[in-house]
């Protein structure tokens, strides 16, 4: 039986992949830049999130969410420069 912990990191590395799978499309379907690197890219968004759990740097809301996807995904969309 696993442990929790096991459970737990399995949980996170299937997230991990679904989330880059996530963001693989959105290259492959022309709404990334080619150049995109979309591990690099969920690792910007989770960095901020894990900064503000780790530092209590800020809250954790909605709105933050939403704010700073828009933020990471903004300079990555496809038609920029």
């Amino acid at each position: 039986m696993p442990s929790a912990a096991d459970v737990r990191q399995n949980e996170k590395c299937v997230t991990t992949i679904e989330m880059v799978g996530d963001l693989e499309r959105g290259k492959n379907g022309g709404e990334l830049r080619d150049d995109t690197d979309p591990e690099l890219l969920n690792d910007s968004i989770f960095g901020a999130i894990y900064y503000r759990l780790l530092l209590q740097s800020g809250p954790l809301t909605r709105r933050f969410g939403e704010e700073l996807v828009e933020q990471v995904l903004r300079g990555n969309r496809a038609g920029r420069g």
